[in-house]
């Protein structure tokens, strides 16, 4: 018999100890009665969240039901901070594709810590439920907007091949603007896509027709909804990119596509800008 008091004063000691003992911990998680394995979860899940992603001692933890499911529960009941969202995102992300079981288990944690998002995918872009919540774990998984952005590309490309999503431009102009809802997120969308090119330069074997074919509707999707804005917006966010190039020393071989061979005639304020840009002796020669 296990006794209580004893059981959380031990606890209670050892709060903020590293992953080496909190691994200890939670290894005695199957053996606890529900009520004490609840309240460990409880106790130890920001911790757990923490050091998840920089200590190997926690992965086990990752396929063990009984300890998602009650993690599932307290972020259910607990005020998640923004710091709490981006580890669990970001181990749900990499636990993507696991058994049948425990992705139902990472798609109902997906949905219970990006619910407002995920709902929105939904209701806006006609997603299924699996692959909203994988965008809504992808577009914040990590703390850097251009690792965030090049996941979210990452996940599109994965939706896509299901036939069910139905991918097309128009769908993923609706998920940008319903996770980019400014200008500003908006410019840091296009600049870091411009230059996520990878899916272009690899020779990987998964890179079929098929996700050259989404990548390219991806690019389509952006320039289109650079296009539906007022001219002085789209020189800001040409401006940025030329300077994000001029930087970063990056040349045609760097970047996604080149805005100098864009469709006029799909994108004429776009044209329009870049070749008053040019009288200004601001060239685009990639």
């Amino acid at each position: 018999m296990i006794d209580e008091d004893n059981f959380y004063a031990i606890s209670n000691t050892l709060v903020d100890s590293g992953p080496t003992i909190l691994a200890k911990r939670l290894s005695n998680l199957d053996r606890l009665p529900d009520e004490f394995a609840y309240r460990l979860v409880k106790q130890e899940y920001k911790s757990f969240l923490s050091y998840i992603d920089r200590s190997e001692e926690l992965n086990f933890l990752k396929s063990n039901t009984r300890f998602l499911t009650y993690l599932i529960q307290v972020c259910m009941e607990e005020t998640l901070s923004y710091e709490d969202r981006i580890y669990c995102n970001n181990m749900i992300y990499n636990m993507f594709p696991v058994n049948q079981y425990i992705a139902k288990l990472y798609t109902f944690l997906s949905t219970v810590v990006n619910n407002n998002m995920t709902h929105k995918i939904i209701n806006n872009c006609e997603f299924n439920q699996v692959s909203s919540s994988y965008i809504a774990v992808a577009r914040k998984s990590s703390f850097r907007q251009d690792e965030n952005i090049i996941r979210l590309n990452s996940a599109i490309i994965c939706i896509g091949l299901d036939p069910s999503n139905n991918i097309s431009v128009d769908k993923i102009i609706k998920l940008f603007s319903t996770i980019y809802t400014n200008i500003r997120d908006l410019t840091e969308l296009f600049l870091n896509i411009l230059k996520d090119n990878y899916v272009y330069q690899s020779d990987d074997d998964w890179i079929t027709p098929e996700v050259i074919y989404i990548s390219n509707c991806i690019n389509r999707a952006i320039l289109t909804i650079i296009e539906s804005q007022p001219e002085p917006i789209i020189e800001e966010m040409m401006l940025r990119a030329y300077n994000m190039i001029s930087i970063e020393s990056l040349d045609h071989t760097d970047l996604r596509f080149s805005l100098k061979d864009i469709d006029k005639t799909m994108y004429p304020k776009i044209i329009s800008v870049l070749n008053n840009l040019t009288k200004k002796e601001i060239y685009f020669n990639f």
